[in-house]
């Protein structure tokens, strides 16, 4: 379409200008002030309420009238490459216009009527377009939702709501570039950033054919009509059981709410569900009540239904339909298995636009989200403490430890009270997947008067608690020794002379007793 944006452009400005010379007309500013009529009240029954040139009833508005809820503003030149909301500013009462004819065709809507700056059909080099509602209050902002379906003249720069860019939200729009030229329809999807009360949507619109920041020119303008993007389907997920241990499985459900009121059956449901590593599908599906086609084998990492079917409720009660799958936690993914579980959710949304589920009827935009947690078995691990000190007594003493399991590498830090015989114990909760736990002996406690610590205490290494089976005891522990401290024996003439002297003594009397 840009590639032909210069012939385009040349085409438009004969046609206006013949439309501006052939009436002899001048542009009708209409007063800039504030619409006085009271905002509508939208709900997600009630789209229809943000049609440009209709009332508060949706009856169309005649032409050359102000919309009642419709404004606009030009931007200035300083805010030519900004893309911002217009916060505060002048706003005027858009003008309800005849669509232009050949060799343009502007495509219209059955209820829903062009806006323009003026009954000229002008519009400045961007214009922005605003609407205000009050939010149903028996409606929760997160589950409000709001599809738009649009024509414009000549570009939708950007959708703003309460102030807030939506990146992503403009699709189509502009012309066509065959013979004859008409508008091509546009949509987007606004399904975030409401609020209680009052919400504001903005609209920015481009115009070529020599408008200005300043000065509009024919032929600007834009059509809209409201859908629902809420109250067709609610889309929420749950994980049974919600934990498994390595090459374990379990039972995704993701379950479709019919919202519509009152309540009838809702074509092409649509989903895709992106499980999180390492995660994998793990067969066909157990069950599917939605109908329509299901994509995802064994082994994938992707769960996705197109064409489904939401029926209608019965005596009051929504209808449902629901899509069970096994998933598995590979056994090879076991150094992923830390206990902490992962999150995958289902972002409500067109696929166009970057979301993961839709219906005919639109959607609630409150995201499903499930979790999942993997835990490797336990063994419970013994750690015995035993002190060899012959009659010293060190009950209530403590001997601090650290107990280190390996494959996964995890660390507890415990300590033990010794009781009356120099003995204490304490279990810990260690992964049965562990190749080995190694205990090891912290600051001893001080050796009793007349004792010494014959050593720290060498680690200790665990049988392997691979093969052990959740919830068995692997025996362990670490030994001390205290021993009677060494009495010193003093160094000096005193007591070597005599030891010499008394030997030398018995020597010669021996000696003397032998020749006799």
């Amino acid at each position: 379409m840009r590639a032909a944006q210069g012939l385009l452009d040349v085409c438009k400005r004969v046609q206006k200008l013949a439309a501006v010379t052939g009436a002899l007309m001048v542009a009708a500013w209409l007063p800039s002030t504030a619409l006085a009529q009271a905002l509508p009240t939208l709900s997600c029954s009630t789209p229809n309420r943000i049609n440009t040139g209709t009332d508060a009833a949706g009856t169309l508005v005649g032409y050359n009238q102000a919309d009642p809820y419709w404004q606009y503003t030009p931007v200035g030149s300083d805010e030519a490459n900004t893309l911002v909301a217009k916060s505060a500013a002048d706003w005027h009462p858009a003008t309800v216009v005849v669509p232009s004819g050949a060799p343009w065709i502007w495509q219209t809507y059955p209820n829903a009527n062009w806006i323009a700056v003026n009954s000229n059909r002008e519009g400045y080099s961007r214009t922005y377009y605003r609407y205000r509602f009050n939010l149903d209050p028996a409606v929760a902002p997160a589950d409000f939702g709001l599809g738009v379906h649009f024509h414009v003249d000549d570009l939708v720069l950007a959708v703003f709501v309460n102030g807030v860019k939506q990146d992503g939200a403009v699709i189509g729009g502009g012309w066509t570039t065959s013979d004859p030229h008409y508008t091509i329809p546009g949509e987007f999807s606004l399904s975030s950033g409401w609020q209680a009360g009052t919400n504001e949507i903005v609209v920015l619109v481009q115009n070529f054919s020599g408008a200005t920041w300043t000065t509009p020119t024919p032929i600007g303008g834009l059509l809209v009509r409201g859908v629902s993007a809420c109250g067709g389907g609610q889309i929420t997920k749950q994980f049974a059981p919600n934990a498994v241990q390595p090459g374990g499985t379990s039972n995704l459900m993701v379950t479709v709410t019919n919202r519509t009121d009152p309540q009838v059956a809702v074509s092409d449901v649509r989903f895709t569900d992106v499980l999180p590593a390492p995660l994998v599908l793990d067969g066909a599906p157990l069950s599917n009540t939605c109908g329509g086609t299901i994509t995802g084998a064994s082994g994938d990492g992707t769960l996705a239904l197109a064409g489904g079917t939401l029926p209608a409720g019965t005596g009051g009660t929504p209808g449902t339909c629901a899509v069970t799958v096994p998933v598995r936690w590979p056994a090879s993914a076991s150094a992923q298995c830390t206990g902490a579980a992962i999150t995958n959710t289902i972002t409500p949304g067109r696929a166009a636009a970057g979301g993961q589920f839709s219906t005919a009827a639109g959607q609630v935009s409150a995201p499903a989200s499930a979790s999942l947690a993997c835990t490797l078995p336990m063994a419970s691990l013994q750690v015995t403490v035993s002190v060899a000190a012959g009659s010293v007594d060190l009950s209530g003493e403590r001997v601090p430890f650290t107990a280190t399991c390996q494959n996964p590498s995890q660390s507890y830090s415990g300590s033990v009270v010794l009781g009356a015989g120099n003995t204490a114990s304490t279990a810990l909760a260690v992964p049965a997947g562990s190749s080995n736990c190694t205990l090891a002996i912290g600051a001893l406690p001080t050796a009793p008067p007349g004792f010494q610590w014959a050593a720290a205490g060498p680690a200790y290494a665990q049988p392997n608690p691979a093969a052990v089976a959740a919830g068995a005891t692997v025996p362990g522990g670490i030994a001390l020794a205290l021993l009677a401290a060494p009495v010193a024996v003093p160094v000096g003439g005193g007591p070597a002379f005599w030891l010499t002297l008394t030997l030398l003594l018995g020597l010669g009397v021996w000696a003397l007793r032998r020749w006799r």
